[in-house]
């Protein structure tokens, strides 16, 4: 996979957690006492995923192309995590 091609993929699953952060907001808002906090975890999980997932690209933008296959490897652990966290909070809610 080339730069560009995981740049879109990140940035594509980065706009649907933002949207699922968005509707976690909302929900929140007009869920009972007891679920708040649950919505509040989620919320600060997703968001620290996204922060991740952004620093990721910008370090695959400063990548040189000699050094390309070394960040490709090392990002797909951190990809898969995110990936992984929010199929998983997606389907919890």
């Amino acid at each position: 996979m080339d730069k560009e091609t995981l740049k879109a993929k990140i940035n594509q699953l980065i706009d649907e957690t933002a949207a699922k952060i968005d509707e976690l907001k909302a929900k929140k808002e007009k869920a009972e006492a007891n679920m708040k906090a649950k919505y509040e975890e989620t919320i600060r999980e997703l968001e620290e995923r996204t922060n991740k997932m952004q620093n990721k690209i910008k370090e695959i933008q400063e990548t040189s192309e000699e050094k390309w296959e070394h960040v490709k490897e090392s990002f797909s652990a951190a990809w898969e995590d995110f990936k992984s966290g929010f199929e998983k909070i997606k389907s919890a809610f």
